[in-house]
């Protein structure tokens, strides 16, 4: 089919169905790499962490990975931090995980406000801090409005001394062994009833809002606010820079918590891939094939002739060639006859010679034909 009689025979309707195909796949692909759970790694949207993990992705000297049963992650050490984003509601495999990167001396950050499920998980770590009720407003030290508090960190080392870190309805922390990293201005409170105004029942002062301290073989580190890495606070400088000082100078970031419970399908399955040999195995001998049979032009062409095969039309080919075969020879033969008489017996004029070799063919061929016919009784 010639270019042109292939355009004239897609009109419109199939140009319409063509698009459809195409925005469907697209919206296929789409759902399978991203979701919408909130803190999650792989959502986009304001309330995601994307803007975290691809930040930690460009960071040639730490490994990222996925605290998922689908990935496959290196054994925890004294270099590894956990990032615990969001407690979940059922908080065993948080538990699990961050207990063995303890135990083998990494770090664990925490960050949430909600107390039951943080608090629980505290307990169970060995940890004596503890995360109270918010949300806090600061109507001094905020960004936008008071419930957005602006805090300065202290007690902290290296590049993030002195950092203001946005918080986003944190709540606040009972310090208990541990060090105060982070706290408010005096001038914030807690607004228990949540009618957004300083009330008579509520009082002033600088509330903690990040510790640390050591765990077992580690070091455990807590944010009141689930919300201080998500996107749309990823955008502040100081939020950026904590960030970064969690993962900066470790060999392997671990992501946890709620930010990896609920996983898009084409994630999952990546990751299963990633981390199962016979499954890369696979999927290579079957690319290799693919590559060879689109590119190597007489292997495609050779088997789609061979799948488009008819015995009657092979029968019939078979047939033909041997009619054209036997032809051929009848010719050779009549030609050869010519040529001998011609040397032969030069005194013999063209005409006669003719006759003779028309004789002689016609006796060749009644007798090829009684040969046949003595054949065909036999069998």
């Amino acid at each position: 089919m010639t270019t042109t009689s292939w355009r004239q025979s897609i009109g419109l309707p199939q140009l319409v169905l063509i698009a459809l195909c195409v925005v469907l796949m697209i919206a296929v692909l789409a759902a399978g790499v991203g979701t919408a759970a909130p803190f999650a790694v792989y959502n986009n949207d304001w309330t995601g962490t994307t803007d975290l993990r691809n930040a930690a992705l460009m960071d040639n000297n730490t490994s990222v990975s996925i605290d998922s049963p689908a990935a496959d992650q290196p054994p925890p050490s004294a270099a590894t931090t956990a990032l615990v984003l969001g407690i979940p509601e059922n908080t065993t495999a948080v538990e699990s995980t961050a207990a063995e990167v303890l135990a083998n001396g990494g770090t664990v950050a925490i960050t949430d406000e909600t107390p039951a499920t943080t608090n629980t998980l505290l307990e169970t770590l060995g940890a004596t801090a503890r995360v109270e009720r918010g949300p806090i407003r600061d109507p001094r030290s905020y960004y936008r409005q008071p419930v957005l508090p602006v805090v300065t960190t202290t007690n902290a080392t290296g590049d993030i001394a002195g950092t203001e870190v946005t918080l986003n309805h944190a709540g606040t922390l009972a310090p208990g062994e541990a060090t105060v990293l982070a706290a408010t201005s005096q001038f914030a409170y807690i607004d228990e009833n949540q009618n957004e105004q300083f009330d008579a029942a509520e009082s002033l002062g600088t509330r903690p809002v990040m510790t640390r301290e050591p765990v077992d073989n580690g070091t455990i580190i807590v944010i009141s606010d689930s919300s201080v890495f998500i996107n749309a606070m990823y955008e502040r400088e100081g939020n950026r820079a904590l960030a970064e000082w969690l993962y900066t100078g470790t060999d392997s970031l671990l992501l946890s918590g709620s930010a990896v419970q609920q996983l898009p399908q084409f994630v999952t399955l990546l990751l299963w891939i990633k981390s199962t040999p016979i499954s890369q195995s696979i999927l290579l001998t079957i690319g290799v094939g693919t590559v060879l049979l689109v590119t190597r032009k007489r292997y495609r062409t050779a088997l789609s002739s061979r799948l488009q095969q008819d015995p009657m039309n092979d029968a019939s080919t078979v047939v033909t060639d041997t009619a054209q075969s036997e032809a051929t020879s009848r010719s050779q033969y009549e030609s050869g006859l010519m040529s001998h008489l011609r040397t032969e017996h030069p005194e013999w004029d063209r005409q006669l010679r003719r006759r003779l070799v028309t004789a002689v063919m016609t006796r060749r061929g009644q007798s090829d034909k009684v040969s046949e016919s003595e054949e065909a009784q036999n069998e």
